[in-house]
């Protein structure tokens, strides 16, 4: 099997026996230098090195937030197009519905304004032009996915990205 890490930052995804990953990243800063990256790819772009229908998995992990409302279909449908027909997608990014919630309850971590802040616009670790763009909640993420191209969409538990990716992996992204 052939995964994707788009946009890794500092997470990167072991190939094992099971799955060979490519972890990739566009980001030119200091602390990039740090990162183990398989290859310098800007995940806006089309992937012209990466035929049709041959990816098995997709990591896009606090990644779709930076691109434009404009972007983002585009962003989807090259996804969809480098991606095997029974290929699975795994997106992740702050969901505005429930850090509103936090924002209005004042509860734990988010009593603190900075981190509701950077949760909702970035940026974060402080990495030059890493700010959000667009802004999602559960619902309207499944919206955009939908209506470019996927046929169904599902919340997440650790559990499944574990049994998809494997268990370190999964604990490596979060």
């Amino acid at each position: 099997m052939k995964g994707l890490n788009l946009g890794c930052g500092p997470i990167y995804l072991e190939s094992d026996e099971f799955c060979q990953w490519e972890n990739s990243d566009m980001a030119d800063t200091e602390s990039a230098a740090s990162w183990k990256i398989d290859k310098k790819r800007d995940f806006t772009k089309r992937m012209d090195d990466i035929e049709d229908n041959s990816i098995d998995f997709i990591v896009a992990w606090h990644i779709i937030e930076h691109v434009g409302l404009h972007e983002n279909a585009a962003l989807i449908k090259e996804w969809l197009r480098v991606l095997k027909p029974d290929a699975r997608l795994f997106i992740a990014c702050p969901d505005l519905t429930k850090i509103a919630k936090h924002i209005i309850d004042r509860d734990g971590p988010w009593g603190d304004w900075f981190i509701c802040m950077v949760n909702v616009f970035g940026p974060y670790n402080g990495y030059v032009g890493d700010y959000h763009k667009w802004s999602y909640n559960f619902e309207e993420l499944g919206k955009l996915i939908k209506e470019n191209g996927f046929s169904d969409y599902q919340e997440l538990t650790p559990q499944y990205l574990a049994d998809k990716i494997g268990v370190e992996n999964a604990q490596r992204i979060g």
